[in-house]
């Protein structure tokens, strides 16, 4: 914006009047900058943005950790009937249900998983929220080694 620079005393006002607002907001974004709470709301915020894009980046990996799970044939998955595709999980907004058969090699690998989605996003599995379902006749000698394989009540 340009201004004529007059001896009249209005136009003298017009331009102090400018330049006082513009000094103003300067000094406003000045203070705003060297302001501790507003430097920790940015950081808490940027903190905040990438902790999101880990929870879902590491989601969607172990989503296909179990995915790939099924397509080995040393696992022993959830039994399904034969023309229905293999389920290895339900994936919610936080919370993950598996399906695995009884097979102790198989839960190794659903194990492994775990700790590899552990280990790759810095999220760790609640033991004390986690637990396991099992056949009510499966004997209580292997519940026990489930218990021991699985860590979970």
């Amino acid at each position: 914006m340009l201004f004529r620079f007059t001896t009249s005393t209005d136009s003298a006002m017009i331009v102090n009047t400018y330049f006082i607002g513009l000094v103003t907001s300067l000094t406003r974004v000045i203070n705003a900058l060297f302001d501790t709470s507003f430097i920790n709301a940015f950081v808490e915020r940027i903190r905040n943005i990438i902790w999101n894009t880990q929870f879902i980046i590491g989601s969607e990996v172990l989503s296909q950790g179990l995915n790939s799970l099924a397509t080995q044939s040393s696992f022993v998955g959830f039994k399904v009937p034969r023309l229905c595709p293999t389920i290895t999980h339900l994936a919610f907004a936080n919370d993950v249900i598996i399906f695995a058969n009884g097979d102790m090699a198989s839960l190794k690998k659903v194990m492994r998983i775990l700790e590899w989605y552990q280990n790759d996003s810095s999220q760790l599995v609640n033991v004390q929220k986690s637990g396991y379902l099992v056949h009510p006749q499966m004997t209580v000698a292997r519940q026990g080694v489930l218990s021991k394989l699985l860590n979970f009540k």
